[in-house]
């Protein structure tokens, strides 16, 4: 779909139309576990959802309408990234282990996760591709962001598998695309994590600097600044940065 995407948006941004986006540098996306299932299922709040689970027929529904949707998954490819309840003990693993574990098939234990954490689990979901991303990377328009929650490495939020974007993100941009495989110029990633985005937000006097604004800074070393985090160890503070 890359082709059409990139048609489209350069041509609404030839017409007029003030667009940007923003890409982590990542072949793996973070979302709820339900997003796999059809937009229905939500219907009515979460006690229906979970009614919907509870009942065999509507399992057998919703199993035809994923495969007709979406066809036969892989399920090695879908990771528990947090969850609630007592499908907290699953974290980390993917879901042709948790089915393993369970002794059921692996769209039985997908049912079964949704109901022991009330839909409240997220998983990390490894259907991206290396030349999508780098050409995403290239548009102008396109920011450095992170879309992941607020975490540290201490305390309520220290929990679970998180995705190492969370740790990572600007860091794995820098070393990896901008030292490494030379996409960008560094002063223009160095621009893409901070004047322009503040530019977009109507940030005033951030993102730059200059007398009058915000001494928000970061220093870091360009030869040796990397990335630490990763899916096993998501809560590692990248390196290069003093």
């Amino acid at each position: 779909k890359i082709d059409a995407l990139e048609e489209r948006l350069f041509r609404a941004r030839a017409e007029g139309l003030d667009l940007t986006a923003d890409r982590y540098p990542y072949l793996a996306a973070m979302t709820a576990l339900y997003s796999r299932l059809p937009d229905r299922f939500l219907e009515g709040g979460t006690e229906a959802a979970l009614a919907r689970l509870r009942d065999p027929d509507e399992r057998a529904r919703l199993t035809d309408e994923m495969l007709r949707e979406r066809g036969e998954m892989d399920w090695t490819a879908i990771r528990i990234g947090h969850a609630h309840g007592g499908a907290a003990v699953f974290h980390g693993m993917n879901l042709a282990e948790v089915a393993a574990q369970m002794g059921r098939p692996p769209i039985e234990a997908f049912f079964e996760l949704l109901l022991m954490s009330r839909l409240n689990c997220s998983a990390i979901f490894f259907d991206m591709c290396e030349e999508n991303l780098e050409r995403i990377l290239a548009w102008p328009f396109v920011y450095m962001g992170s879309d992941s929650a607020a975490r540290a490495l201490q305390g309520p939020t220290a929990e679970g598998k998180p995705h190492p974007r969370t740790f990572g993100t600007c860091a794995r941009f820098l070393g990896v695309y901008v030292r490494e495989r030379k996409r960008l110029s560094l002063s223009e990633a160095v621009a893409r994590m901070t004047s322009l985005p503040a530019r977009r937000f109507g940030l005033a006097d951030r993102g730059a600097l200059r007398p009058g604004a915000y001494a928000d800074i970061v220093v870091f070393d360009p030869e040796t600044i990397r990335d630490a985090a990763t899916y096993d160890a998501p809560f590692q503070l990248s390196v290069g940065i003093r």
